[in-house]
């Protein structure tokens, strides 16, 4: 009786309800004297051993004995031993040796097996029963076929339903009950478990490549953690394939051993040329019928997929090359290399396997391809030219090689790549090459040797600056922001005329964050208004070598109250960066938009990204990146503490940022210096910094004395946290800054609101408020909400108090809590003395007190300071 194939999906409850229903069959009443037939298929790494094995625990969790449940596998087995799968079950049954007797008729084996069975109901399991030799299967048919035939469970699993079908039919002929489940595709969500502690977008990738297979999902997980900073999952399997992942040479080593060899050469032309089967059908060098059978062998295995035209999985691609001996893998990669219509990525892609058979020619060809595609496959260059040291010894692949590790975040590498290509030769001085040295000076930064970088740039020669290329500009300028976030504009003047498509926006980009470095807000909002649509319109294959110049187009744009453009630029940069595998600037890009994300309210999205920019950071740097994200997570606390929440969460974010190494660049250094002050005021704790009211002016400086006029205010010194403030104030609003000026003004009314000074705290709120509005700046429309409802409730509090009180009275009765004479409140107020004297004497009067001491005591504790 055969009850058709199930399919037993995933999430992982589905598969275990279904090892539950076939387990409770094995003890049900009608089955135990008879015949119970199970086969188990499913594509290569489904999880059908895991299934098999489950499913035998369960049967001896229903009640078989652990005795009479058995299990073989058609796994690799000696030539000479047509035996060998079976053997192990076969010496259980019968005893060691099989009664000291070879097992050479089939038959006769079966009958000995009926017999020592007996009436005792067995459970066998068999993996991978498609494997079986031809004297395996008859051993089981025959075993079905006994006249006196032992009640038995059968459990198969396979790959191939016809390499089993002598079983099926034999079990069929005694009436078997037949169960067939098919293990379909894992859940997504069950994938993700997998994936726990990968980056989001690693474990995505492992989801969306593992197509529901839980063996491609372990092995693409081990080759992310292998290789953290990989750009994809041929990035991942290359790293895992060189580390020597057990997993991935897992994966094909049982169908590698055993198949024939026109199957196995028509594996390792498709590992070589990827989909295209025409042309893998040249590289292997076999005839048309033989390829067409070799690849039906590998359909029915399940390696290749049932429709033409589908290469193999990628896991199963970098499996097989870990099989492939280096003579056969050079003459396959050499042979795809040759086939015209190759594109010079493919072609350097399998110059590079060539090993020790490369030859000069090809190694030249090799770094010249390199070369030209560094900037937008760095992962593939540096994979390319690390495969044989033989082609660093082309002149100029040394640079090639630092350049992509550059790109990728390796640094280190880097710098000892350009070392070894800039350092003097045996018979004196190296030649001076302006394009390494610039590359010199880049790296120098992003390892954090500034003063050494700065010395490089100076120098540089000038005379022979006309003749540089716009690379080497670019360089020069990408290492001149680093240090001082500023450029000589002689050399940003050549970049704008230089013969490249970005190179007039870069210079302008660089342009404005030097203005915004000197404190010109006025120049630099003019010259950044038309920068921006520039950015967006750029096509996307001109931006993998632009993600510095985004970089700091986002934070302009952060600076100059643009908050949604920076959202929209530094997400752009951190999308080709990632599509590029370019993670150089990508920690610093996320912290862009984490603090763009802040402003705009959206908290979440803000510390996931500065999470993944400190994670980055952590990784890859560049020098000081770390703090730069733990800044953005502190002002994201601070946030919500201000709101009444999280304030445990402000003092972990606050001392991560402490722990964390300050950046060297000037303008990111003031940054995370702002983010201490500012939270360690908040947590009680003021932290003394200087340098943010001593620095020289820029578009950010308002802000650092209004952090440090926090920190005075904590500390105490009360009249030099009101001159700060002022000083602070007086800034913005001499650049223009409308969000930084209304920022200080709630400051300054939070100060107030502890004062006691509740009305001139709500006017300066009520003046702040249309301010965030224009700038989108949602998340201080809800702090000055928060702060509003607050001095609402305590002018309510003073109303209940002063009721009797006019609005005159109330102004007055503020300033004698102040401090202030009958003079000093006549000229604030701009009456008369004489009145302001009528004034305070009413107000004593109607509040029943005698002196202005009492009246300031009162005050203070209606302001809840």
């Amino acid at each position: 009786m055969h009850s058709g194939a199930e399919r037993a999906d995933g999430p992982r409850g589905a598969r275990d309800g279904e090892i539950a229903r076939l387990a409770s069959g094995l003890v049900a009443e009608d089955a135990i004297a008879g015949v119970r037939l199970l086969q188990i298929d499913g594509e290569l790494g489904s999880g059908k051993s895991v299934f098999l094995t489950e499913l035998l625990g369960a049967a001896i969790a229903a009640g078989i004995a652990p005795d009479l449940v058995l299990r073989a596998g058609g796994m690799l087995r000696g030539a000479d031993d047509p035996y060998g799968a079976l053997r192990p079950l076969l010496e259980r049954v019968l005893g060691t040796g099989g009664e000291g007797g070879a097992f050479d008729d089939a038959e006769a084996v079966a009958a000995r097996c009926a017999e020592r069975m007996g009436n005792r109901r067995h459970v066998i399991g068999i993996d991978d029963a498609d494997r079986l030799s031809s004297e395996e299967l008859a051993v089981l048919t025959r075993l079905l076929g006994v006249p006196q035939a032992p009640p038995l469970a059968l459990a198969l699993t396979h790959r191939s339903a016809g390499a089993v079908h002598e079983i099926v039919t034999a079990a069929r002929s005694r009436g078997a009950v037949h169960d067939h489940v098919t293990l379909a595709a894992v859940s997504d969500d069950a994938l993700s478990h997998l994936a726990a502690g990968l980056e989001p977008h690693h474990s995505a990738l492992v989801t969306a490549s593992a197509s529901g297979n839980p063996l491609f999902a372990r092995v693409l997980c081990d080759a992310f953690r292998r290789s953290p900073g990989a750009r994809d999952v041929d990035d991942a399997l290359y790293g895992a394939a060189k580390s020597g992942s057990q997993l991935l040479l897992a994966v094909v080593a049982r169908d590698f051993a055993t198949m024939g060899a026109d199957a196995r050469r028509v594996l390792e032309a498709l590992a070589v040329v990827g989909d295209d089967v025409r042309a893998a059908g040249i590289v292997s060098g076999l005839g048309p019928e033989a390829f067409a059978e070799g690849e039906r062998g590998l359909r029915a295995l399940r390696l290749l997929p049932e429709r033409d035209g589908t290469g193999l999985h990628p896991v199963i691609r970098h499996s097989v090359r870990l099989h492939v001996d280096a003579g056969t893998r050079a003459t396959l990669h050499r042979a795809a290399a040759g086939l015209p219509g190759r594109t010079a990525a493919v072609r350097a892609e399998n110059l590079a396997q060539l090993g020790e058979s490369m030859t000069q020619e090809e190694a030249s060809e090799l770094v010249d391809i390199a070369g030209g595609v560094c900037e937008t496959a760095p992962a593939a260059v540096a994979r390319w030219l690390r495969a044989d040291t033989r082609t660093l010894r082309v002149p100029g692949a040394p640079l090639v090689l630092a350049r992509a590790l550059l790109r990728l975040g390796a640094a280190a590498e880097a710098l000892e790549a350009v070392q070894a290509a800039t350092a003097p030769a045996p018979t004196g001085p190296a030649a001076t090459d302006p394009s390494a040295d610039a590359l010199l000076a880049r790296v120098l930064v992003a390892v954090g040797q500034y003063d050494d970088a700065k010395g490089v740039l100076k120098a540089m020669p000038n005379s022979g600056a006309a003749a540089r290329t716009a690379a080497t500009l670019r360089e020069s300028a990408d290492a001149w922001m680093l240090i001082d976030g500023e450029a000589p504009s002689e050399l940003l003047n050549r970049l704008h005329d230089s013969e490249s498509a970005l190179a007039p926006l870069v210079a302008r980009t660089y342009e404005v964050f030097a203005l915004l470095t000197s404190g010109d807000t006025a120049q630099a909002r003019v010259r950044f208004a038309d920068l921006v649509p520039q950015w967006q319109e750029a096509p996307d294959d001109a931006l993998p070598g632009a993600a510095l110049p985004l970089l700091f187009a986002a934070w302009s744009a952060h600076v100059l109250e643009r908050f949604d453009d920076c959202r929209r630029l530094s997400a752009r940069g951190i999308l080709i960066s990632r599509r590029h595998g370019r993670v150089d600037a990508l920690a610093v890009l996320y912290a862009a938009r984490a603090f763009s994300m802040m402003h705009l309210g959206r908290l979440d999205e803000a510390d996931e990204a500065a999470e993944t920019g400190a994670r980055i950071a952590e990784r890859v740097g560049p020098q000081g990146a770390s703090a730069l994200a733990c800044s953005a997570l502190v002002v994201s606390a601070h946030a919500r503490a201000s709101a009444g929440r999280g304030e445990q969460q402000l003092r972990e974010r606050y001392a991560a940022l402490v722990a964390a190494e300050l950046p060297r660049m000037t303008w990111w250094r003031r940054v995370a210096l702002s983010a201490r002050s500012r939270a360690s005021a908040v947590l009680g704790v003021p932290e003394p910094s200087p340098e943010l009211a001593s620095e020289a002016v820029d578009a950010m400086t308002a802000l650092r004395y209004s952090d440090a006029a926090r920190a005075a205010y904590r500390a105490g010194d009360a009249e030099l946290s009101a001159l700060l403030l002022e000083q602070a104030r007086s800034i913005a609003v001499e650049q223009g800054l409308r969000g930084q000026e209304a920022m200080i003004d709630v400051q300054a009314a939070e100060t107030l609101l502890r004062d006691g000074r509740v009305l001139e705290a709500k006017n300066l709120l009520l003046a702040a408020r249309p301010s965030f509005a224009d700038l989108d700046m949602v998340m201080l429309q809800q702090h000055v909400h928060i702060l509003l409802a607050r001095a609402d409730q305590l002018l309510a509090r003073r109303s209940a108090l002063f009721a009797s009180l006019t609005e005159r009275e109330l102004q007055v009765a503020e300033l004698i809590a102040e401090g202030r004479k009958n003079r000093e409140i006549s000229a604030r107020l701009v009456i008369s003395q004489r009145t302001a004297e009528n004034h305070v004497a009413n107000v004593l009067r109607k509040l029943g007190i005698g002196n202005r001491q009492d009246l300031a005591a009162i005050l203070a504790d209606s302001g809840d300071r």
